[in-house]
């Protein structure tokens, strides 16, 4: 086992190596979980290379997060190293709702998210108004994935799977603010257990023409803020 920041990293050289420069590449401070984490027991987030982990369910996800229930991120050993890296930090954002964000700091990203204007639905629940695989319309999901283009400089590449909940680039700001406030500068309104996150899965095959859309429509917002 291999201490990398807060990260317990049981895998092999290649996977620790993985785990060390996603870590470096991320802006964000671990350490800032630590304190919730060890009110419930916690002194580090055990991460465990399994490919044979019912968790993943014979290999159809990349990664699952454990949050409150172990505090363990289970990944797949047979991916690249920046689909490692990839899939880390999509579950480290997971990590950051369960110990660093409440409710109030959730309402707040949920509303930026769709407009500045109150949600049709919860934090966990997927968006009954888009099409598609529920999992991927979850608003948690959606911050997750988001966290990796929030605090880091890794480039997901091919690797990055398409959320409903995709943020643009003019409210990055905003959000890191409301993710590093302290807890205790917003009221608690927490209403029990939170839910554990769904597996990550690979990412689908891309449509060009969506993608070539999407690209289009984030420059001509860019470029009118």
């Amino acid at each position: 086992m291999k201490n990398v920041s807060i990260f317990a990293v049981e895998g092999t050289p290649e996977q620790v190596r993985a785990i060390r420069r996603a870590v470096r590449r991320c802006r964000f401070d671990f350490d800032s979980l630590l304190p919730r984490m060890e009110k419930k027991g916690f002194e580090s987030v055990r991460i465990v290379f399994d490919g044979n982990s019912p968790l993943l369910q014979g290999g159809r996800f990349w990664a699952f997060a454990q949050t409150f229930s172990r505090c363990t991120m289970t990944v797949r050993p047979d991916i690249s190293p920046l689909a490692t890296q990839v899939v880390f930090l999509h579950e480290v954002g997971h990590f950051v709702d369960a110990f660093l964000l409440n409710d109030a700091k959730r309402r707040q990203i949920h509303r930026l998210y769709h407009g500045n204007t109150e949600p049709d639905h919860g934090w966990f629940d997927a968006d009954p108004r888009a099409p598609g695989d529920p999992y991927r319309r979850e608003q948690q999901e959606g911050f997750a994935s988001d966290f990796i283009r929030l605090f880091s400089d890794v480039q997901p590449g091919p690797f990055q799977v398409a959320y409903t909940h995709d943020l643009r680039r003019g409210l990055y700001a905003e959000i890191r603010q409301i993710v590093k406030r302290e807890r205790e500068e917003v009221p608690e309104t927490e209403s029990g257990p939170l839910p554990e996150p769904k597996p990550t899965p690979p990412p689908s095959e891309p449509d060009p023409d969506k993608a070539k859309l999407t690209k289009a429509l984030r420059a001509a917002m860019e470029r009118i803020e």
